[in-house]
């Protein structure tokens, strides 16, 4: 067998510079990224976090705290809710604190208290309508909240929380309001779920963060169904600003028109009421009411634009 041939001298240098050449390009690369590609929103701080668990009570129910108070970041969560935790992420999550209530004779808590923080109150008021379930029931007083099977759940402000109950359910009324005095006053105690017209007995109420209905621009969507006359009727609201309603309804149309969908406006109360005709949703409506835009998925008969007319006329849209 031949000897391999010499490298030449030109080759050999080459070869020897090429991974300090490809070093320096990588570095140079890294420094000059496009900030586009790259998510840069930091994470809550650890600072933040604390003051979440710094926030619950010592005391609930007149029972101790057993042990300290537990605080899960997005790096953490799954600890706690392993296979449940990007769920909450893409919620909005913030940080949870996880607090147990008045040991028994074993050390076992009889109340235990997550106290999610999802940044915004319509984060908040989403993950609950959609951990309540459609057969959840309402309970009355303050803020929104539902009985579970373990408990309750309840929004406030931008916090969700849940309290679950183990031997004996206690008062979990008067510890939602305790837990809501140790959190003190919010600015906004979250979106309201009466804000839609009288379409009939109410079926399930829900939250879609985005793509409602599979359209990008309807996003932080409260659902309703109805029942009415033995048939179901979905509504939806989505709320906003003044402007921001006018330009998602302007938004609604050029879409409508794009797509070759026919729609007509019907004024009604004073209002542009757009009727449209859906090849794949079938006959809906919608329409803006100047802090929120306002749709069901059904024809614009004579009792549903009643429904609507009185809607609009008895102050819905301050």
């Amino acid at each position: 067998m031949a000897a391999p041939l010499p490298v030449p001298w030109p080759a050999h240098w080459g070869l020897l510079l090429l991974p300090p050449l490809l070093a320096a390009g990588l570095y140079w690369q890294s420094r000059h990224y496009d900030h586009g590609l790259v998510d840069l929103r930091a994470p809550p701080s650890e600072a933040t976090i604390a003051d979440i668990a710094a926030s619950l009570p010592a005391t609930l129910l007149g029972r101790g705290l057993v042990g300290k108070v537990r605080s899960y970041s997005r790096d953490t969560l799954y600890e706690y809710v392993n296979g449940h935790a990007e769920y909450y992420i893409s919620a909005g999550f913030q940080g949870l604190a996880v607090a147990e209530y008045g040991a028994n004779a074993q050390g076992a808590p009889s109340l235990v208290v997550n106290l999610w923080d999802m940044g915004k109150p319509l984060h908040a008021f989403g993950v609950l309508m959609d951990e309540a379930g459609p057969d959840a029931v309402a309970l009355e007083g303050e803020g929104l909240a539902f009985r579970t099977a373990s408990g309750q759940s309840l929004a406030y402000g931008r916090y969700y929380l849940q309290l679950n109950a183990f031997n004996d359910d206690g008062n979990l009324t008067a510890a939602g309001e305790e837990l809501r005095a140790a959190l003190g006053p919010v600015k906004d105690a979250g979106p309201a779920i009466a804000e839609f017209p009288a379409f009939g007995r109410v079926v399930a109420t829900r939250f879609v963060k985005e793509a409602y209905r599979g359209l990008d621009l309807l996003a932080n969507v409260i659902e309703r169904r109805f029942e009415r006359d033995g048939t179901e009727i979905e509504a939806f609201v989505i709320q906003g600003t003044a402007e921001k309603v006018t330009d998602l309804e302007r938004r609604l149309l050029t879409f409508l028109d794009t797509e070759g969908i026919g729609h007509e406006t019907v004024p009604v109360a004073g209002r542009a009421v757009h009727g449209v005709s859906d090849p794949y949703e079938g006959d809906w409506f919608f329409f803006a009411a100047t802090d929120r835009l306002v749709g069901a998925y059904a024809p614009l008969d004579a009792g549903l634009q009643a429904a609507v007319q009185e809607y609009l006329a008895r102050g819905q849209t301050p």
